[in-house]
């Protein structure tokens, strides 16, 4: 590789491979001193680090844009499938978006993935992976695990009648779960059924009869009889 000087009138650099004379890289710098690279840039592009105010983040940025007009990446990675791409719109928003190669090919301007960065520092995703830490203040609602439909926490709103239950929430020891009024009923009935010993240790007074098994009880002995 070697240098050649630019020609027709312009001023810059040839990059020029050796012994071919076939351009690989032109350097050219306008009447304003600002250097514009055309071609394929092999290798690393690397500074010493620079210390900023954060305000002066687009003074020390390595790679820089001045102006947009529409979307603009600034950044595109290759996968084995599709490319990611850093970039703006106009709406003051960075997206980091994932477009597979078949849509490239066929000019479709179809997104397969997207992560969009608000300039209110809220991140937007389709779905998130692991575990999230802080505090959900504008969350609007909770996505079911099994089918994704939204579901929602509203213990502010009046209670329900028993008649307009039809569902109850229970734990299963990792997970909120559903179970049916009739399920819950047949579980609490369960757990109730068998025989039930009372033990009254003094004296007990009871107002009216006490009914178990339709019948009723006979004193004798200090004791109640069933």
């Amino acid at each position: 590789m070697y240098a050649q000087a630019a020609t027709s009138g312009s001023r810059g650099i040839y990059l020029l491979a050796h012994g071919t004379g076939s351009a690989k890289g032109i350097v050219t710098v306008d009447t304003n001193n600002n250097a514009t690279f055309t071609g394929n840039l092999n290798g690393i592009i690397s500074r010493a680090g620079v210390s900023k105010s954060w305000y002066q983040g687009r003074d020390s940025a390595i790679i820089k844009t001045t102006s947009y007009s529409g979307y603009d990446a600034i950044l595109s990675m290759k996968t084995t499938a599709g490319d990611w791409a850093l970039g703006v719109y106009n709406d003051n928003i960075m997206y980091f978006t994932y477009i597979l190669d078949s849509n490239y090919s066929s000019n479709s301007n179809t997104v397969t993935k997207q992560f969009i960065f608000n300039p209110n520092g809220t991140l937007t995703a389709t779905t998130f992976s692991g575990a999230l830490s802080g505090n959900a203040t504008s969350a609007t609602y909770l996505k079911d695990r099994t089918n994704s439909t939204a579901s929602y926490l509203n213990y502010g709103a009046s209670g329900l009648a028993a008649s307009a239950i039809t569902w109850l929430c229970c734990w299963n020891g990792y997970e909120v779960r559903a179970i049916s009024k009739a399920e819950m009923a047949n579980a609490v009935q369960s757990a109730a059924s068998g025989t039930w010993g009372i033990s009254i240790s003094g004296n007990a007074t009871a107002a009216g009869l006490l009914n178990i098994n339709n019948r009723a009880p006979i004193k004798g002995n200090n004791q109640l009889e069933f």
